[in-house]
């Protein structure tokens, strides 16, 4: 049976390689699910949750977002940060919660606005991920 060929890698390095029977990726157009003999695609990937299954096993990442590059010999997920489920620390995504919400409560003229709202995001979709 064909699989997906993939690696996850990050500013670190490689983070992950395996197989998968499929690969869901939160994408710029929705959740996209990558399976064997997938057609060539090059797309951004959206802060979020990763799930891969193989062999009837699932595993869940919160990805910060990326870039994903299919082709027929792999997948290649370039990802800004990410993380197993199981190893999210949940108190740590919560302090990093409350520090965005006081940014942008607060909004000083030195505050990047953008920057806070993007930590928010990837702060709620850690604590979600980590709560299911």
């Amino acid at each position: 049976m064909a699989v997906v060929n993939f690696k996850i890698v990050t500013p670190k390095g490689l983070f992950y390689q395996g197989e998968a029977d499929i690969i869901n990726l939160p994408l710029t157009k929705g959740m996209t699910g990558i399976l064997p003999n997938h057609f060539p695609l090059v797309s951004l990937i959206e802060v979020g949750e990763v799930v891969f299954r193989y062999k009837g096993k699932s595993r869940t990442l919160a990805i910060s977002g990326g870039i994903v590059y299919v082709s027929k010999e792999e997948t290649l997920i370039l990802a800004d940060q990410i993380e197993f489920k199981e190893d999210i620390d949940i108190d740590r995504a919560r302090e990093s919660e409350k520090r965005a919400k006081k940014r942008l409560e607060e909004r000083r003229s030195e505050t990047d606005i953008a920057r806070a709202e993007l930590s928010l995001k990837k702060a709620i979709n850690r604590i979600r991920i980590a709560s299911k």
